[in-house]
């Protein structure tokens, strides 16, 4: 049982099912050995007139054909009750599993969810479950009731004969040993295969997602030859698992049928000898064929756990990757410092930023700016938690953000980015995202501060419209509108703006502007990362930053009367915007 505790990631109650399950294999294996027994007494009661010339004992075969009828009887039960405590049991495990294995997400740092890729986390939460779930309702008990079964009737068998019942387990060990030598070499193709798959995985994924720029550029047959490389490998690599198993398994099978001969012989011998009955001898024969068959099965499954084995160990690192532990905490202030703090996304990678310091005062409205690169994207990332810094600390009202566990710390922000992500749902529920248990009253009002009234309407159920996946069904700027009613709903003392109108043309710019507005005069600390500089000519503070260190900082006017960065990148933007198409 230590074993399967570091297999399979199973709560409490989980556990104390599966030893139910096995309990109740083992009950049903056991009960299949009754007809066997019914029909030796039965043949013993109707043979004894002819050895020893005597009236046939009508009674006894009565009572025989009762036991006969309990017999079938308690198979059934058995049969219900081995159903009844795996495959319920199990389902509710697995539901309870998937959902923990999603809560667990929310915990984990972006660092290990982007180190994994999201072909695996579906992966993870779909077939690796699916194959705990096989492990729990059928592999492990079935395995432990043959293996109990087989070994009762052995020793059933050996209390009629222990030389016969010796010579028919005696190709066992042999069997077994053909089979576990090679479960090393079956564990090894097993990750290779696994590692095959999850990346075909992550490769279907991608082309999917990249079909509109595939088609776009015609790279259908280079992007197609990529997957079919990688579901080759996938098919090359199965086919040896395959073979190997098969070739191994069915090995160890051939030498359990060579035990029948053995017992035939072994049997005949003994009967020759007059040692053993006739009827002794054939029910050996019919319960030695009956235990193979299970035994043969056991050997398969030692494959199949092999294999799960490999697969539940990558489940099991996600339930044991490090998670948020951190105690919750409460903010009464909303400036932001940030001291010394330095950040790379790879580990083998270079610093995005360097020893970066600075501060923002609270109530007001700061604006990160910098070349292409320069790390102001990564500023908010941090700020908003979704990464943790190398080095150096980051204050918000004079805690460390770093000492606070997400779920508390996540209370006080809004944040609106470019890139945003709306669920399949309906736009009501989108938007109260910002706030789950808000009114539909409030979830109104916010989406018209937000100006989504203009284009919800045009919709088939209005805000009761279920969107189609990520949003695809609205624009850019619909969906940014979308995003800043959820800032909106939600209320934030501190609001982070992460390039949110830098992508739109200019109608659905100046409507997210006007709902960004909204925002903005609610006296909130706001951090905003500006592509379009001319946006934010009125924050109270400009801080320039390139190649990961501040540069400038000051207010528009400042800045532009040193001939620095920010002057240079404004001057660009101005002689770029009277750019046009000649011929």
């Amino acid at each position: 049982m230590k074993y399967l505790r570091k297999l399979l990631p199973l709560s409490a109650s989980g556990f104390v099912s599966l030893r139910w399950g096995i309990l109740a294999d083992t009950f049903r294996d056991l009960c299949q050995f009754l007809p066997f027994i019914v029909i030796w007494k039965l043949m013993s009661v109707v043979l004894q007139p002819v050895t020893d010339g005597s009236a046939p004992d009508l009674a006894a075969i009565g009572q025989i054909g009762l036991w006969g009828l309990a017999a079938m009887a308690l198979m059934l039960l058995s049969c219900w009750l081995a159903d009844r405590a795996n495959n319920i049991p199990t389902y509710r495990e697995m539901d309870r599993m998937r959902r923990e294995a999603a809560a667990r997400l929310l915990d984990m740092p972006m660092s290990f969810l982007n180190a994994t890729g999201s072909g695996d986390l579906v992966n993870h939460m779909m077939a690796d479950c699916a194959n705990c779930e096989v492990v729990m309702s059928g592999l492990v008990p079935e395995l432990a009731a043959r293996c109990i079964s087989a070994a009762a009737a052995f020793a059933l068998l050996a209390c009629l004969s222990p030389q016969l019942s010796l010579a028919a387990f005696s190709v066992v060990p042999a069997a077994l040993l053909i089979q576990t030598m090679s479960l090393r070499l079956q564990a090894a193709l097993t990750r290779k295969q696994l590692s095959a798959k999850h990346k075909a995985d992550n490769t279907i994924l991608e082309y999917i997602e990249g079909m509109p720029v595939i088609k776009a550029y015609h790279l259908s047959g280079e992007q197609f030859n990529q997957l079919a490389s990688d579901l080759d490998a996938v098919r090359r690599i199965s086919t040896k698992l395959e073979l190997t198993a098969g070739i191994f398994v069915s090995g160890a099978e051939v030498v359990l049928q060579l035990g029948v001969g053995i017992t035939f012989f072994a049997g005949a011998v003994l009967f020759s000898k007059e040692k053993l009955s006739l009827l002794t001898l054939l029910l050996f024969v019919a319960v030695i064929l009956r235990i193979y068959e299970p035994l043969a099965e056991a050997l398969g499954d030692l494959s199949n756990l092999v294999y799960m084995r490999e697969s539940l160990q990558r489940l099991r690192q996600l339930f044991d990757a490090p998670s948020d532990e951190r105690p919750d905490g409460s903010l009464e202030r909303f400036d932001v410092e940030f001291s010394d703090v330095s950040f790379r996304y790879d580990a083998s990678g270079c610093d995005v930023l360097r020893n970066l310091t600075f501060s923002i005062p609270e109530g007001k409205i700061t604006a990160i700016v910098g070349p292409s690169g320069s790390g102001k994207s990564t500023v908010l990332r941090l700020l908003s938690r979704l990464w943790e810094p190398g080095s150096g600390t980051i204050y918000v009202g004079g805690a460390d953000i770093g000492r606070l566990s997400l779920k508390s710390y996540s209370r006080y922000f809004s944040q609106v980015e470019q890139d945003v992500v709306l669920f399949h749902d309906t736009v009501l529920n989108n938007i109260r995202v910002g706030r789950p248990d808000a009114t539909r009253e409030e979830v109104l009002a916010a989406a018209e501060a937000a100006r989504c009234g203009q284009f919800v309407c045009r919709l088939e159920n209005g805000y009761d419209t279920i969107l189609a996946e990520n949003g695809r069904s609205l624009s850019g700027g619909e969906r940014q509108r979308i995003s800043i009613a959820r800032a909106i709903l939600k209320d934030a003392r501190l609001l982070l703006l992460d390039e949110a109108t830098a992508s739109l043309d200019p109608e659905n710019e100046g409507l997210v502007q006007q709902a960004l507005s909204a925002l903005l005069k609610q006296g909130k600390t706001v951090v905003v990362v500006a592509h379009r500089l001319s946006t934010i000519e009125d924050a109270d503070q400009i801080i320039v930053i390139e190649n990961g260190q501040v540069k400038e900082k000051g207010r528009h006017d400042d800045l532009m009367r040193i001939d620095g960065t920010y002057r240079k990148l404004y001057d660009l933007q101005q002689s770029a915007a009277g750019w046009s198409v000649s011929s």
